[in-house]
């Protein structure tokens, strides 16, 4: 891509958001996905606004002229906190934008520009990624996902120091089954599904 995409990059990042998915589509992507004979995928909406950050996020710091606009993004009703990824990506340029977005009347773009200026000072493969696998845009997307819920965990234990929370996801204790259930033999799955019994009380 040239430097002429980005002007046309601008513009298509004033592509609303999609809206969620309908939920009878989800059940319908769930239920094809359990079969073999049928292959048809339901379609999805494209997502143009994405496209166009990732895009961006490609270009790095040729990016320059998109940052007023993708600061833009912060302030929409909800933000849209991809920006920041991108903004960071950009470099030194943008720093103002995110050093602004730290007073950023959501608390999500201002954890986010905090961990995208960390990020920026630390060179984290969030910013400068490693391998062409780890320059996805989603991917990298959702890692800052994960910071961002890491820094909201980490945040609420300081306001609530007396509750227990585990580290990990992996830490809490595995699901109760009900008295006297024994795990099906592994021979009687092979031609049909298992018959799981219904979850104990507290488990739904």
């Amino acid at each position: 891509m040239g430097p002429g995409v980005v002007p046309r990059l601008i513009a298509q990042l004033s592509h609303a958001r999609p809206r969620p998915e309908p939920r009878w589509k989800q059940w319908i992507r769930e239920l094809l996905s359990r079969q073999s004979v049928v292959k048809i995928a339901p379609f999805r909406p494209s997502d143009e606004r994405c496209e166009a950050l990732a895009a961006l996020d490609a270009r790095g710091p040729d990016a320059r002229a998109a940052v007023p606009a993708l600061e833009g993004l912060l302030h929409e009703r909800p933000p849209d906190h991809r920006a920041l990824i991108v903004l960071a990506r950009v470099g030194p340029e943008a720093v103002p934008v995110l050093n602004r977005a730290l007073t950023n009347d959501e608390r999500v773009i201002r954890m986010g520009a905090c961990a995208c200026l960390d990020a920026m000072r630390l060179h984290s493969d969030l910013v400068f990624p490693n391998t062409p696998a780890d320059a996805e845009f989603m991917r990298r997307t959702c890692k800052f996902n994960v910071v961002l819920l890491q820094g909201a965990l980490k945040e609420y234990r300081a306001q609530h120091p007396e509750e227990v929370l585990p580290d990990r996801i992996d830490s809490r204790p595995p699901p109760r089954l009900p008295p006297g259930f024994v795990p099906p033999n592994v021979s009687a799955t092979n031609n049909r599904p298992a018959a799981f019994p219904p979850p104990a009380p507290g488990f739904e």
